[in-house]
């Protein structure tokens, strides 16, 4: 019995079979189509605007796409942006948000700045809290706008002021004084061409007789136009007021058009009045002009020698101009200043003031503290500190009564300015610091809780007391809750160890970051070796 074969119903079938099979792999394989659950974890960030920026946009890390937006949601008034990191990379807890511009008009993307210090890691669902504004374009279109609207009127208003017979007959007479001031220029020229010629070779002369000179000028243009790059990025506030005082300055401009239009065309009367009056002394003025031209001549010709050396990449400049080291290495010197400038953006200046009442002597105690941050695991504290009890003295008296002689003591406190400074190492909750604590050396710890909130410290200090008053050294227990930043309340024990002294106390006070106070500091000139 011969062999049946596949009926050709079945061949197409299983044709178009393999041919589905085949689509979708494609499809899955070279598509954006995914199979189950993305990979990579969410963290999220509040920006007070994401115009422009739209879900799947990039995010971003020294340039480094590291993950995309997964949604944007709105929280009380601001944008709540949820971004999948791949599971590759890991962000730090101290990192910092822009929004940022692909190129000047380009695709919005979210770009996660990370400080150089060390620092935790973010965990799955947890935000970053620093978030910072890049330069807005449209808000600067808008201020061009206004200053558009002040030319267009300028213009409108210098078309009026020409447009009557009276602006006609100045601007003619403008026009006269320019014609008329112009021939006696060419005339000038003319007679003096040769004049002109030598004053050209000189100018080349002068060039290539000073060679060095122009090589120093070159190099000081080069770090000039670093400075001014470095400048701008520093100063983008004071760019926008000078853009408003410019608006300031064209609307003004607007209503002293009509005088400016007079005073120039009595300038012009009186500038064709000097050149007639003084043709004489012009002539003299073109032949010391030959002379420099003779000079310039030659400097021209040694400045096209060393165009061509540059062109050739011939000397510094030319190695500058031509080689890729050269771009390599100011690539490293950016990446250096970008790294500096991120350090010093992460320093915190807290300032704080508070006051202790002391229920056993009736008397305050104030504290006036500066807390310099570098990183979230280290900080240093300055106090000045006014202790109503800060020294004591002695001061016997001597009596006599039925000529007995009796010797009596008395110990008086008085009022003293004391000083800290310490130093303090976070490890995880709790904090370690010594140092100088109100003028001796002593040492201390805080233990945090409720997200730092609340702060149970125990710090001892004058450890060298005078032991002729049965003093011991102070041992001081103290508790703080912060309420409602910049405020907080404390409470706690002091001169726990010295049974004479020792007094419970209760107070508050504030403590507030201070950006300004950083600008300054930050700045301040450090000698160089």
């Amino acid at each position: 019995m011969a062999r049946k074969g596949l009926s050709p119903e079945a061949k197409v079938g299983l044709f178009v079979l393999a041919g589905i099979i085949l689509l979708t792999y494609m499809t899955v394989r070279l598509g954006e189509i995914r199979i189950g659950k993305k990979p990579g974890y969410l963290i999220s960030a509040v920006l007070d605007t994401v115009a422009g920026l739209d879900v799947k946009a990039p995010v971003k890390v020294a340039g480094v796409r590291v993950g995309e937006v997964e949604k944007i949601d709105l929280v009380n008034g601001k944008a709540q942006v949820t971004m999948r990191i791949d599971p590759k990379y890991q962000i730090k807890k101290n990192a910092a948000v822009t929004v940022r511009t692909q190129g000047l008009l380009g695709e919005k993307y979210i770009e996660i700045t990370e400080p150089v210090q060390k620092a935790q890691y973010l965990k799955p669902g947890e935000s970053i809290q620093e978030t910072r504004r890049a330069a807005d374009f449209d808000e600067l279109v808008t201020r061009l706008t206004g200053v558009t609207e002040d030319v267009k009127e300028l213009t409108s208003s210098l078309k009026t002021v020409f447009g009557s017979r009276e602006g006609e007959e100045s601007l003619k007479r403008i026009l006269a004084n320019v014609d008329a001031l112009a021939a006696n220029l060419n005339q000038l020229v003319i007679s003096n061409r040769q004049n002109l010629t030598a004053l050209v070779n000189n100018l080349n002369e002068a060039v290539a007789l000073n060679k060095d000179r122009f090589n120093a000028i070159m190099n000081n243009t080069e770090v000039l136009t670093q400075s001014l790059k470095t400048l701008v990025r520093e100063n983008e506030g004071p760019l926008g007021n000078t853009l408003r005082n410019l608006e300031q300055f064209s609307a003004t401009l607007k209503q002293d058009t009509p005088g400016l239009v007079k005073s120039l065309d009595n300038l012009s009367t009186n500038l064709q009045g000097v050149v007639t009056e003084n043709r004489e002394n012009l002539k003299q003025s073109m032949e010391n002009l030959r002379a420099s031209t003779e000079k310039l001549e030659k400097t021209l010709e040694s400045l096209n020698t060393i165009t061509g050396k540059i062109e050739r990449g011939e000397g510094t400049i030319g190695k500058l101009v031509t080689e890729d080291t050269t771009y390599k290495n100011l690539n490293e010197t950016l990446t250096g200043v970008n790294k500096l400038v991120t350090a010093t953006d992460a320093f915190k200046f807290t300032v704080g003031l508070r006051g202790e009442y002391q229920a056993r002597h009736t008397q305050t105690k104030g504290y006036f503290s500066l807390k310099i941050q570098p990183r979230e695991d280290k900080y240093y504290l300055l106090e000045i500190v006014d202790d109503p009890r800060g020294k004591t003295s002695t001061v016997q008296t001597r009596a006599i009564n039925n000529g007995i002689e009796t010797l009596s003591s008395e110990e008086r406190t008085s009022r003293k300015i004391k000083f800290s400074a310490e130093y303090a190492k976070r490890f995880y909750n709790t904090v370690v610091r010594g140092g100088l604590i109100e003028s001796t050396f002593g040492a201390g710890v805080d233990q945090l809780f409720l997200k730092d909130r609340l702060t149970l410290s125990l710090e001892g200090f004058e450890f060298n007391p005078d032991r002729t008053r049965d003093r011991e050294p102070n041992l001081k227990l103290t508790s703080r809750y912060d309420l409602y930043k910049p405020f907080f309340v404390n409470a706690g024990v002091d001169q726990i160890l010295n049974r004479r002294l020792r007094t419970f106390f209760l107070g508050g006070g504030f403590a507030f970051d201070d950006e300004d106070l950083k600008y300054l500091l930050t700045r301040v000139p450090v000698p160089s070796r």
